[in-house]
C-alpha cells in the first residue's frame, strides 16, 4: 500500500511538473538556478521552454516524414541514374553504328579514287558506267556523306 501511494505521488508530481512553468535565474554570484518559481533577488529570471511529451512525438513524426522523403529521394536518384546509364548504353551502340557506317564510307572513297571505271546499276540491274562529269558528281556525293556520318558520330561521342 506504501508503494502504491509513493507511486501515485510521483505520478502526479512529475505531470504537475511536465505542465508547469520553468524558470531559469541567476544569483549575486552568477550562479545559474532552474526552478518553477524564481525568487524575487534573482537576476534576469527567464521562462525555459520544455518540450512535452506531444512534441516529441511530433518530432518522431516529422523525423519519420523525412526518412520517407531521404528514401523516396535516394530511391529517385538512384532511377535516374539507371536510365542515365541505358540512354548512355543505347547512345554508344548508336556511335558505334556511326562509326562502323563512317568507316564503311571512307573505305568506298578510297575504292573509288583507286577505280579506273566506276558504274552504277540501274532499274534492271544491268551495270551503267559514269562519264567523268557523273562520276565527279558521285564521288563527292560519297564524300559528303562519309563526312556527314563521320561528323555526326563524332558529335553524339563528344556529347557523352
Amino acid at each position: 500500500m506504501k508503494c502504491l501511494l509513493i507511486f501515485f505521488a510521483l505520478f502526479w508530481s512529475s505531470v504537475a511538473f511536465s505542465e508547469g512553468e520553468i524558470f531559469r535565474w541567476l544569483d549575486a554570484d552568477g550562479r545559474v538556478y532552474y526552478g518553477d518559481r524564481p525568487p524575487l533577488d534573482a537576476i534576469n529570471p527567464e521562462k525555459v521552454g520544455i518540450k512535452s511529451i506531444e512534441a516529441s512525438s511530433a518530432s518522431s513524426a516529422t523525423v519519420d516524414d523525412n526518412l520517407e522523403r531521404q528514401k523516396a529521394l535516394l530511391k529517385s536518384i538512384d532511377d535516374n541514374k539507371r536510365k542515365q546509364q541505358e540512354s548512355n548504353a543505347v547512345l554508344s551502340e548508336e556511335v558505334a553504328e556511326l562509326q562502323a557506317l563512317c568507316n564503311e564510307l571512307r573505305l568506298q572513297v578510297q575504292d573509288r579514287q583507286r577505280a579506273r571505271l566506276v558504274y552504277e546499276l540501274n532499274e534492271n540491274g544491268e551495270r551503267q558506267y559514269l562519264n567523268d562529269e557523273q562520276r565527279s558528281a558521285s564521288d563527292e556525293q560519297l564524300r559528303q556523306e562519309a563526312d556527314r556520318v563521320c561528323n555526326e558520330a563524332r558529335s553524339i561521342a563528344k556529347a557523352n
